[in-house]
């Protein structure tokens, strides 16, 4: 009988370990539809004849993990606001605009995805027709605003 008793207050014990240390999971800091309420503003920004750039510089770091660098961000919002975007079809400047929240505000990017996107951001601008230098800077700043965790785990298991 006494093991009986032992067994179970070690499994009473156990539970509440556990019940202590079960947490819900953290909440995410935007939701899907807050995602694309951004995509969909950066979108219409880009479509204007003259892009605020103020207001992309606003949007771009917005749901971002991790502190933004603020000069990458600055010059990224300068050099889209350079380029008249308004000549892309509005699905061509949605696809941008999500790439451009995927580099700003996503998780990490692996290298091999993290160049994919920008090849995709280059494209776009060269077909709105950008001056090269413009679009040099375009890819420069979006490399440089890219979100990376400043302490990557390798192996956390």
């Amino acid at each position: 009988m006494s093991a009986w008793i032992e067994h179970a207050g070690a499994a009473i014990v156990i539970g509440v370990i556990l019940a202590l240390l079960w947490r819900p999971p953290a909440p995410r800091p935007t939701t899907a539809a807050e995602k694309e309420d951004r995509v969909g503003e950066l979108a219409s920004l880009l479509g204007e004849q003259v892009a605020r750039r103020a207001e992309i510089e606003r949007i771009l770091p917005a749901a971002s993990r991790f502190p933004p660098n603020e000069e990458a961000t600055r010059s990224l919002a300068d050099a889209l606001s350079t380029c008249d975007m308004s000549q892309l079809s509005e699905s061509s400047r949605v696809l941008l605009a999500r790439r451009l929240y995927a580099i700003t505000a996503g998780d990490d990017l692996a290298r091999d995805r993290l160049t994919r996107v920008l090849n995709q951001i280059q494209n776009a601008a060269i077909d709105a027709r950008c001056s090269p230098i413009v679009i040099e800077a375009i890819v420069d700043s979006a490399r440089r605003v890219a979100r990376t965790d400043p302490k990557p785990r390798k192996d956390w298991w």
